[in-house]
């Protein structure tokens, strides 16, 4: 059949036509719901212009975008008096162009003033015929986002021909029809974008907190539990830190594909933000039942990644859960995320990689240790954590040789607070690096004076943590740090754990050899609380072997403590090392290091860490006499 554009044959009454079109418009225009609008705007057009019925035909979405569309079906229809109406006929759902409107794709494509008139003669659309027995049907396409999405058509049951008139009331509502559909999809994305997560797809957290209030009244009604679970990567600032974010955010879409995966449609994961995930696990038989899920789940996500540079990560994540009705059975919405968000907050605390249940006693640890946090931001930022000086001593001295920092924070009602309570948050939350740098710019300020008044120079220690020596400029802190204060080549030590070696060594040794050539000692702290062996560390440029106290307390009483010492004493000798025994505390202690060849200590025997004007009076020379 051969559609072209037809000519001019005659008008409606002008007035009216233009009423109708008007009328129909404004129907239309500045409408949320998009149906009820586009009913009522066929109605007034259809019945205004006499019409049989008025019908707009939707196109299905095929497969691959760039084709073009192969089936349609009815989507809205207005019929008058006596007419029948097709929308609920069967045979209008997924209708084939190629069988009852062979051609009227390519014709459509023309553009919005490409009508096509269906005629008693047109033996070509029998089909349609069938399904719609008109006399004759005027379509126009209906194009919105650019693409052919469908066609309007005016029907008449008796045998008028169409006029100018029809011909543009129906262009000027297939534009508005198509206006409407557009606000209409646009309206449906801000819903769908104001809902989820551009990067990982997921729900997000506004789209959490809809989800968590109405699985919670289904909860009461049901009285069976409900499993609120907030997931978190472990580490994942040191990814973004040290890998960048390109990398992060490829390992938050692996991490929320598998945890898609996994869970179902039926569970859907929400993004909450960051490396912040949630879930909700309803309609299980028990609390038990809920948690066995959250530790299979905690399971399939310990895994290695592929990165979008094409790099391998093992992660792990935590998992914080809350249970109605076993936590409160009247807490809200809002106490029940805070709930799970709290024992998310345990389970990192108690090291990661592992499923935490809240109980009621973890909120009072973890209002303590979130005020500790701001209070140690302020003492960072207002400097009011102070630097010591643990005194060490040569086996055969009584005054210090040298001496490592420490850090102490007093209470403002007195006494301190535990280094053992405040570094591991400094870790956590980054501020073990300004804490870092503001330690040994201390030390180096000092490092003059006090090699001044023991009338030789000092070795001062500072510890510097993995997480520092991984993802920042140690390096650069240090030569900074000594720039102008006249400490000599040998006169700053550095301190890391024997872990911190195992990270990445072949980049540690790197980092080290050049901390080295630039004069800098490095001791190896807590020796034989990790992972590495003496015999790995002949490949690293290393000074001094810090014994752990763990081992030095039970000398010379137990005999496996002893043969520890001894052989660490012993390969430390071979490789050139000199040895450092740490929490010295009894004259047996100190004999048996001797005997067995240790250069050097620091403990209670002799002196606890010290503030720098005791130390200074520990190390002054003694007057001439």
């Amino acid at each position: 059949m051969d559609f072209t554009i037809l000519p001019s044959s005659g008008r409606v009454s002008g007035v009216s036509a233009a009423v109708c079109v008007a009328d129909a418009l404004s129907a239309l225009a500045g409408t949320r719901d998009i149906a009820p609008a586009i009913e009522a705007a066929f109605q007034t057009i259809g019945a205004g212009l006499g019409l049989g019925r008025v019908y707009y035909f939707e196109n299905a979405i095929p497969d691959d975008p760039k084709s073009p569309p192969s089936h349609f079906s009815l989507r809205h229809e207005w019929c008058g008096d006596a007419v029948p109406s097709q929308r609920r006929h069967a045979a209008f759902a997924g209708l084939a162009y190629a069988d009852v409107l062979p051609g009227a794709v390519d014709h459509f494509g023309q553009g919005p003033t490409a009508f096509l008139e269906v005629t008693p003669e047109d033996s070509t659309v029998q089909g349609l015929r069938v399904l719609a027995p008109t006399a004759r049907a005027l379509l126009a396409p209906v194009i919105h986002t650019d693409a052919f999405r469908g066609f309007l058509g005016f029907d008449w049951i008796d045998d008028r021909a169409p006029t100018d008139d029809h011909r543009a009331a129906l262009r000027a509502l297939a534009t508005g029809l198509a206006t409407a559909l557009e606000l209409a999809h646009d309206r449906r994305t801000a819903l769908h974008q104001l809902h989820h997560d551009p990067l990982t797809r997921l729900p997000n957290r506004l789209a959490f907190a809809s989800a968590i209030e109405s699985h919670l009244v289904e909860a009461r009604v049901s009285e069976r539990p409900l499993g609120i679970l907030c997931i978190d990567i472990d580490g994942f600032k040191r990814v973004n830190d040290s890998l960048g974010h390109e990398e992060g955010d490829g390992l938050l879409c692996s991490i929320s594909d598998r945890m898609r995966e996994i869970l179902g449609a039926e569970n859907p994961v929400f993004r909450m933000g960051g490396d912040e995930f949630a879930l909700l696990l309803p309609g299980r038989g028990s609390a038990e039942d809920i948690e066995h899920a959250a530790l299979l789940l905690l399971d399939a996500c310990q895994d290695t990644y592929r990165l979008p540079s094409g790099a391998e990560l093992h992660a792990t994540v935590s998992i914080g859960l809350s249970v109605y009705p076993d936590d409160d059975p009247d807490a809200g919405v809002s106490q029940y995320m805070r709930f799970a968000d709290t024992a998310l907050f345990r389970a990192k605390a108690q090291g990661r990689n592992r499923v935490e249940r809240f109980a009621p006693a973890i909120m009072k640890g973890v209002h303590r240790r979130l005020s500790l946090e701001g209070q140690l931001r302020q003492a960072v930022r207002e400097r009011k954590l102070e630097v010591w000086l643990q005194p060490q001593y040569a086996l055969d001295e009584d005054r210090p040789d040298g001496g490592e920092a420490l850090l102490r924070w007093p209470r403002p009602e007195g006494g301190f607070v535990s280094p053992a309570e405040f570094i591991p948050i400094a870790e956590e939350t980054g501020l073990i690096v300004p804490i870092t740098e503001y330690v040994t710019s201390r030390v180096c300020e000092a490092w003059h004076d006090l090699s001044a008044a023991a009338g030789r120079p000092l070795r001062l220690a500072v510890n510097v943590s993995p997480t520092h020596f991984r993802y920042h400029d140690v390096t650069g802190m240090l030569v900074s740090a000594v720039s102008g204060t006249g400490v000599p080549d040998g006169g700053l030590e550095i301190e890391l754990t024997e872990g911190a070696l195992m990270v990445d060594p072949a980049e540690m040794r790197k980092r080290l050899r050049e901390i080295r050539d630039l004069g800098f000692r490095i001791a190896i702290d807590d020796f034989g609380t990790g992972y590495s062996s003496l015999s790995a560390l002949r490949h690293y440029p290393l000074d001094w072997l810090k014994i752990d106290r763990s081992f030095v307390s039970d000398i010379p009483h137990d005999p496996g403590a002893v043969a520890i010492a001894e052989v660490i004493l012993s390969m430390a000798q071979t490789l050139g090392l000199r040895t450092m025994a740490e929490g010295v505390e009894t004259p047996e202690q100190l004999a048996a290091l001797r005997q067995r060849g240790c250069t050097g200590f620091q403990g209670w025997l002799r002196s606890p860490a010290v503030p720098l004007t005791r130390f200074r009076e520990l190390i002054a020379a003694p007057a001439a006499g």
